[in-house]
Parts: structure tokens; C-alpha cells; sequence
């Protein structure tokens, strides 16, 4: 059903993330919902927050507590005040539901309803869970008690879920894992992330040869990474392909944007490898300059050993350019068309990663039909497609019976 007055909806989030940013942008313009949004921490870069966030209604909350694992363990006060006025047809509880806050929110919104079939509805929009199967070995000595926290985790996962009229999933993946985990199906709704398509296209070449000149890589086959310089990114596999990759051909540059605690190691280890001067690291990137770097690159590599989701899967495809991700990407299976815009390789497989570089270095002629075949893909994950899905998630969780 269609609610011609619209609805109000209140959102709590972890950080104004850009591509987040963008789809409540586009949310509120439409109209169907009016947006209250909360979030839980500025983020790592507040001039890109400020740029995007005033657009809708939104503030970032006080929060008491120490601010470790991206502030799971502070409670914000406002947010469970806010949610227990019931002032809104819809509460999306978004984010990490192991932070204080978002259980907090959801146990009050809980115990508010209880015994009643009044109150707001309540949607989780969430990535798929941390898989317990998932023992990196990079995480040293805490991977041994990663089975007791993995128990602990999914029994309060399974306990919220429980208490949640609908769930907006960010991917099949996160589909199937919910449904799994006992979500009936028809209260859990595809609602991945999705970006500005447009922005990625209005890109002036001229800069772009400019820049690729300035770097000396007019005629280099440019290999692209974008994210966090941390382990679970997986740069270090992708420095060692690129430096066999590098041994082979000398028409091969790769620019890595992004900072993080691996800096430094990463730099490093490019060095020894004998690549230094072939790696460019540019360390954090605005906004509002992605597009040219994207630009600037023939290939975008997406090495990960866990993401959720990695929206700069929907970031290349919007670019135009072909991918090589590995199937630990929750976006890989639905944005990667293997052999059509990329390939999927398996996790922590160099060899894999190295072959498929060669590839694109050695294929130019592909690289067209690729790019294309990239910008369709975008197209299907741009922001209006998601005004779409969120609103119709809303409207869909407002027809369903309140679950007491």
C-alpha cells in the first residue's frame, strides 16, 4: 500500500557515511518519507560529513562511554529517549547491533510495545553477520576466542531478530543469512547500498590525461584499490601480485587510496619488493575527488578477506571499470558478472589476483565492452533505484501485523 501523506521515519546509524548520506538525501527529497536521522559518531573525516549532511534532518549524538571498537561501547541517552516517544510510524535501527545504543534502542523499543499492538515499527537494516566460520589468522591470539564470541554474538543476534517487525538486508547475502537465522522471508527486504551514479561520470578527460601524465602513467595499465589500510583489506596480497605482475611487464602502475594503520608496513613492503616507485599511496581522498582518481585507473582490485557489503565494488562499477574482487565481498556476487565486467577469485588467493592482472594488462582489447558492461551494473544500484527499495520496505512493514 501506498501512504498518500507519507511517513515518519526515524533513523539511527553508526556515522554519516557518504553513500548512506546519499540515499537518505534522495529519501527525504522524495517525500514518501519524512527522515529524523541520528548518528552515533562524526565519522573519521568531519569536513566530508558537513558537506553532505545538511540536507535532512540529522544530528550527531552525545555519547557517554569509551570510544572503542568504533564506539560500540558508548550509549547515547537521546536515541532511547527519542525512540520510546513513539513520535514516528517507522524506527530503522542501522549499523553494528552489538553497540550499546542499537541494543538499548531496540530492547526499549521492545519492552515499550509489549502487551500492546501500537507503537512504531521497527526495521533493522543491517550488513550479514559476521560469519562464524571466518578465523583470520591475522588476528593473532584473539582468533582463539573468536568460537565463544561468535556464540555469544549470534545468540544476541537471534534474540533481536525476534523482536523486529522486518529487516532490510544490505545484499542477498544478508538475505539468506537472516532468513537463515529464522527472519520469516516476508518481512526481510533487499536494500543494499547504493550511490550518486552520476557524479562518477561528469569527470573532465582532459584533467584525467593531465594527471595520468603528471604521474608519468600515459601509457600504463593503471590497477586501482580503494579502502582502509588494515588487515582485513587484504593490500598486502595485492602488493605481492602486483610486484609478480610488475616483474613481467613494466607498462603496470597501481594507485592505492585510502589510509590506515598498515601505512606505513604497506610502503614499506612495496619498497622491498621493488615497486616502490611503480605504488602510489594518496592516503584519505574527499568526495568529492573519488571521481578523478577513479578515472585515472584502467582496473579496480578489491583483494578483501571479509566485507559485509564494499560499496567501492558500486563506486568501480559507477566509474566504469572492469573488477577483480575475491568472493569475500557480500557485493562480488551481485555487482561482479564474471567474464562480463570482471572476475571473482577466491580469499587470500594471489595467484589468483596475480593471473587476473596479467589478464587486463595483457587484454587491452577487452577493457571496452568491460567498462560498459560495468556502467549497466551501476546502473541497477544507483540512488533512485534506492529510494525505491527503502520505501517500499517501509510501506511493506507498516501492512504487515505488529509483532507483540
Amino acid at each position: 500500500m501506498t501512504r498518500q501523506a507519507g511517513m515518519d521515519v526515524w533513523v539511527l546509524s553508526n556515522i554519516p557515511s557518504p553513500y548512506q548520506v546519499d540515499l537518505l538525501r534522495a529519501v527525504h527529497k522524495d517525500g514518501r518519507c519524512r527522515l529524523d536521522v541520528r548518528w552515533m559518531r562524526k565519522g573519521n573525516h568531519e569536513q566530508d560529513f558537513q558537506s553532505n549532511a545538511a540536507c535532512f534532518p540529522s544530528a550527531v549524538m552525545k555519547g557517554w562511554g569509551p570510544k572503542l571498537w568504533a564506539g560500540a561501547f558508548q550509549f547515547h541517552p537521546q536515541a532511547v529517549r527519542e525512540c520510546r516517544a513513539g513520535k514516528m510510524d517507522v524506527v530503522v535501527l542501522s549499523g553494528q547491533y552489538t553497540s550499546l545504543t542499537f541494543l538499548a534502542c531496540a530492547v526499549s523499543l521492545a519492552g515499550m510495545r509489549k502487551g500492546r499492538k501500537r507503537g512504531p515499527r521497527v526495521l533493522y537494516w543491517l550488513e550479514p553477520p559476521w560469519p562464524e566460520t571466518f578465523r583470520p589468522a591475522w588476528s593473532g591470539r584473539v582468533s582463539s576466542r573468536l568460537a565463544c564470541a561468535a556464540f555469544v554474538r549470534h545468540s544476541a543476534l537471534r534474540w533481536l531478530l525476534r523482536r523486529a517487525d522486518g529487516l532490510m538486508a544490505i545484499g542477498q547475502r544478508a538475505v539468506e543469512a537472516y532468513c537463515a537465522l529464522g527472519v520469516p522471508r516476508e518481512r526481510v527486504w533487499d536494500v543494499p547500498y547504493h550511490i550518486e551514479v552520476s557524479r562518477f561520470r561528469q569527470v573532465d578527460q582532459a584533467v584525467v590525461r593531465q594527471a595520468r601524465a603528471e604521474r608519468g602513467w600515459e601509457k600504463a595499465c593503471v590497477f586501482l584499490f580503494s579502502g582502509q589500510l588494515i588487515p582485513r583489506k587484504g593490500v598486502d596480497l595485492l602488493l605481492s601480485a602486483f610486484s609478480r605482475l610488475a616483474g613481467r611487464r613494466d607498462d603496470v602502475a597501481l594507485l592505492v587510496l585510502g589510509d590506515g594503520p598498515m601505512r606505513r608496513g604497506l610502503e614499506g613492503m612495496a619498497r622491498k619488493l621493488g615497486v616502490g616507485s611503480k605504488v602510489k599511496f594518496e592516503g584519505h581522498v574527499r568526495q568529492a575527488d573519488l571521481p578523478l582518481k577513479y578515472a585515472m585507473a584502467d582496473v579496480f582490485v578489491f583483494p578483501t578477506r571479509y566485507d559485509g557489503w564494499g560499496v567501492v565494488l558500486n563506486e568501480a562499477c559507477a566509474a566504469g571499470l572492469p573488477i577483480i574482487a575475491t568472493e569475500a565481498a557480500g557485493a562480488a556476487a551481485e555487482l561482479v558478472r564474471e567474464g562480463e565486467n570482471g572476475f571473482v577469485v577466491k580469499r587470500d588467493d594471489e595467484d589468483a589476483i596475480a593471473g587476473k592482472m596479467l589478464f587486463f594488462a595483457d587484454r587491452p582489447d577487452v577493457m571496452a565492452g568491460m567498462r560498459q558492461a560495468s556502467l549497466a551494473v551501476a546502473e541497477e544500484y544507483s540512488v533512485k533505484k534506492g529510494v525505491e527499495r527503502f520505501v517500499a520496505a517501509c510501506n511493506k512493514v507498516l501492512d504487515l501485523p505488529l509483532l507483540s
